[in-house]
């Protein structure tokens, strides 16, 4: 008996389409799997940068909180230096308004007085000069 080779194109062929099909099928599933391992890695990328942004914000909204608490502390002790020198001030004005009189009423009539200045600044009062 003799053989003789005879081509197996149908199955084999059907097996080398198949094949072909299925790299084909391949690459485009690994084409998706890489668009989204670069999604994912965007995402990620943009997830660490929005909480780094937000670790910054947060530190900035602390600080000016910290900032805001020391101004109204200053704010309230600059109010009651004010306050302090308010009266303290209004103490001497009462003071030297009183000198001034008694000054008035005791000067002899012959003398002349040079009017009275309050440095309310350095809250320190001038005394009245008398001309010569």
């Amino acid at each position: 008996m003799v053989k003789e080779n005879i081509p197996f194109t149908g199955p084999v062929a059907n097996f080398t389409d198949r094949i072909t099909e299925l790299e084909a099928e391949n690459s485009r599933l690994m084409g998706e799997v890489n668009k989204l391992k670069d999604t994912t890695t965007a995402e990620l990328i943009f997830k660490r940068d929005a909480k780094e942004a937000a670790n910054q914000l947060t530190a900035v909204r602390y600080i000016a909180e910290l900032e805001n608490k020391h101004l109204k502390r200053d704010i309230q002790k600059w109010a009651t230096i004010a306050e302090d020198f308010r009266l303290h001030t209004g103490s001497h004005l009462r003071d030297g308004v009183q000198r001034q009189g008694a000054e008035t009423r005791g000067r002899d009539k012959g003398q002349k007085m040079v009017p009275c200045r309050i440095l309310i600044i350095s809250g320190i009062d001038e005394e009245p000069h008398r001309a010569p």
